[in-house]
């Protein structure tokens, strides 16, 4: 399974078998290691008190739905005599989804819409709209706009559903979606803005 291994990129992680069906491809993954470090005492323990199965959803292999099927692994720590699960970076829990996968999906929505990646992705508008707001909120922190592109773009076709992207210039990088094109809407954004941005913003 090295081309697999390869491919996933995923430290530690190891492909055991896989399954190609018609829709979708299913990769079973293991661990290189039998041990894991206690996040208290940074002591190493193969005690495993028990491991949960988990379905992940990945980035698409061949054109299919990708999902990942590992066992999360819960540790007893002998030294400190707790237990504890070990942590994997490169899934989100939470969500059942890798990291990856979420920042393909904020991707893919900042050149179209919510509704379409939906539906190409098989998932549903509230998945992608908290993917899409929870990645929008990390990488907007990252890099405060001086100058903005405000424009506005149909959900639909054909129909009146307008919403109204916010882009910085200079970086070239998506700031705000609102899900309006009123006036009144785009200026009570603005100024829920933390005062720190606004202050950054220049005439051009």
């Amino acid at each position: 399974m090295f081309f697999a291994e390869e491919l996933l990129k995923f430290d530690g992680i190891t492909v055991e078998n896989y399954q190609i069906e018609t829709d979708k491809v299913i990769l079973r993954l293991g661990y290189f290691k039998d041990k894991s470090s206690c996040p208290c005492c940074k002591s190493e323990t193969e005690e495993i008190n028990q491991t949960r199965s988990l379905k992940v959803r990945d980035i698409s292999i061949l054109g299919k739905i990708t999902i990942l099927e590992i066992g999360r692994r819960q540790f007893y720590c002998k030294d400190c005599q707790k237990y504890f699960t070990e942590r994997l970076d490169f899934i989100d829990f939470s969500r059942q989804i890798t990291g990856r996968y979420k920042d393909y999906l904020f991707e893919r929505v900042r050149v179209s819409t919510i509704t379409q990646i939906a539906k190409e992705e098989s998932l549903t508008y509230d998945q992608i709209k908290g993917i899409f707001e929870e990645r929008f909120a990390q990488k907007k922190k990252l890099v405060l706009p001086k100058k903005l592109s405000i424009d506005e773009f149909s959900h639909r076709k054909g129909y009146k559903q307008f919403a109204t992207v916010m882009c910085d210039l200079e970086a070239g990088r998506l700031v705000e979606v609102i899900d309006s094109h009123q006036q009144e809407d785009i200026i009570r954004t603005l100024m829920g803005w933390p005062l720190e941005e606004k202050l950054c913003l220049k005439s051009a």
